[in-house]
């Protein structure tokens, strides 16, 4: 007749994925539920773009353990360097020491000059050593530093790589 009708329900179907679509397990017409897989889109190159964000993910944790490493590292030159300084200042205290000896002797006309320019001298060297040793240790501690400023980098560049792995995982996901 003419005023015949047909109930019908239908719905607009569109994945969030962009591809191939490899299977369709539905037939026209037949009822689904929410849930039901629709389609199915070609998921290679999804599981590609896993595979490279789990590399990547691998490259920022080694790129995190290769500066705890050197940060150890660093922490061990700075120890060194500490001892120098300590070495630098017993050699200073005793140039000094020997320094002010040799003055003494002289005005007291028991020593002679050259004895106590040589240990004027002696003095000198001892101070310049005593501040490249210190200027040495301040250039480790300030190592550690940098070293920690790029520790935080590394440590950002792995949350934004397992940022793109979460998103690739999940991108896999929508390819059902």
């Amino acid at each position: 007749t003419d005023d015949a009708f047909i109930a019908a329900r239908s719905f607009s179907v569109a994945p969030k994925v962009g591809g191939y679509i490899t299977d369709v397990p539905v037939t026209d017409n037949q009822h689904v539920n929410a849930g039901d897989l629709l389609a199915k889109v070609d998921d290679r190159d999804y599981k590609i773009a896993v595979d490279q964000a789990k590399a990547q993910v691998a490259v920022a944790e080694a790129n995190i353990t290769n500066i705890n490493a050197q940060i150890d590292s660093q922490q061990e030159q700075i120890k060194q360097a500490q001892a120098q300084v300590d070495q630098a200042e017993a050699q200073l205290l005793f140039a000094q020491q020997q320094e002010a000896r040799a003055k003494d002797l002289v005005d007291k006309g028991a020593g002679t000059v050259q004895n106590e320019q040589q240990q004027h001298s002696n003095l000198q060297s001892a101070e310049a050593n005593d501040a490249r040793v210190k200027a040495a240790l301040t250039a480790a501690q300030l190592g550690i530093k940098t070293l920690n400023a790029q520790l935080e980098s590394a440590r950002a560049q792995l949350q934004h790589t397992q940022a793109q792995l979460d998103q690739a995982n999940l991108n896999l996901q929508y390819t059902r």
